[in-house]
């Protein structure tokens, strides 16, 4: 399953002298016998020290199961880790990663990369940050709205599919239910669709016809997952596919609009 390259926003690493003051805090946190320290967190690109619990909400958390120089070599890992129930997704940030999951937060993140790094010694946490929206204000009521909604609608399909695969996997779901929830979160997507096609029918500038390109993909993803004929493959693993490349897909939708 070879898929498309989204560029990977990066999480910036902190300055030299920003992480020495940290250190400096903790120590004087620990000097004063203060439990809840500031947990570290470690990306594939880098330190960030930001607690789990204050991170933004536009924040995914994927699991990095290896990363490689070359895309076939990329490409040969994820086809074995899809064989394994794992998305096998490549994506490319100075390295070729293949990531195998996303997670709603950090802690179930890196959970998922401590419990296997006994099969696999480089998984750790990789972040996906979906950026802000900032919607023009040089456009009508309607069509802020239009872009406000679809985003929301995106954003809220991303964390139900998180929901779906891991009811899969648990047996806490039947194919059946989720393949009605998937139905349910393409109408919501197509629908997105036809208020862009309406609120921009008349201002078909590049930016929002890539918009309603991007939101298109995402809602054809969905529908693909929808409506697939299982043929010896888990619905939880193309699920969890079509999730991060439907993340990568907001990120692009997002960056038009920055």
């Amino acid at each position: 399953m070879k898929n498309k390259e989204y560029r990977v926003y990066e999480v910036k690493t902190k300055k030299t002298h920003t992480f020495s003051i940290a250190v400096i805090i903790c120590g004087l946190l620990l000097s004063i016998s203060v439990c809840n320290l500031v947990s570290f967190m470690f990306f594939s690109n880098g330190i960030d020290f930001v607690s789990g619990k204050q991170r933004n909400a536009n924040n995914f958390y994927a699991v990095e199961v290896n990363s490689f120089d070359t895309y076939d070599d990329a490409y040969n890992f994820a086809t074995t880790l899809q064989q394994k129930g794992g998305a096998g997704y490549i994506t490319y940030n100075k390295k070729y990663k293949v990531l195998s999951s996303l997670y709603l937060t950090y802690d179930n993140a890196k959970s998922v990369a401590d419990n296997i790094k006994g099969e696999y010694a480089n998984a750790c946490v990789y972040e996906i940050v979906l950026p802000e929206i900032v919607v023009p204000d040089d456009i009508t009521k309607e069509q802020q709205n239009a872009i406000t909604t679809s985003f929301a609608v995106t954003k809220s399909a991303i964390a139900t599919m998180t929901n779906i695969y891991l009811g899969l996997d648990k047996g806490e779901m039947q194919d059946t239910t989720a393949h009605t929830m998937l139905t349910s979160l393409y109408d919501e997507c197509a629908d997105q669709v036809t208020s862009i096609k309406t609120a921009f029918h008349s201002l078909d500038t590049a930016t929002y016809l890539r918009h309603r390109m991007y939101l298109t993909d995402f809602a054809s993803n969905l529908a693909e997952i929808s409506t697939i004929n299982l043929s010896g493959i888990e619905l939880s693993q193309i699920i969890k596919y079509q999730q991060i490349k439907c993340a990568f897909l907001y990120i692009s939708m997002a960056n038009l609009f920055q």
